[in-house]
């Protein structure tokens, strides 16, 4: 299987810039329902970032990550990334 078309997020990265756009115009004129949405999205994609620059880098060292601290960082780093976002976007209000 050819890695090129798989949803890395070196490959997403242009959708990340226009949804980080995005969120920036829905906070500035404060469009709740978008911000929510994207919001969530942007903390799950930050969380998959994360993750699997946590599993490339045990790759790298020659030690593999234990498949439950790759779901228990995704599901801290996706909370911490969601109130992160949403403090921004309170503030912002």
């Amino acid at each position: 299987m050819d890695t090129k078309w798989s949803l890395t997020p070196k490959n997403t990265l242009p959708v990340l810039v226009m949804l980080a756009v995005v969120y920036a115009a829905s906070v500035i004129f404060s469009i709740e329902s978008l911000i929510v949405g994207v919001t969530v999205f942007l903390a799950g994609w930050l969380a998959i970032v994360s993750t699997s620059f946590l599993h490339r880098s045990s790759m790298q060292k020659g030690k593999r990550a234990h498949p439950a601290v790759l779901i228990l960082n995704f599901a801290l780093a996706a909370v911490l990334f969601f109130f992160i976002l949403k403090w921004a976007a309170d503030l912002a209000f």
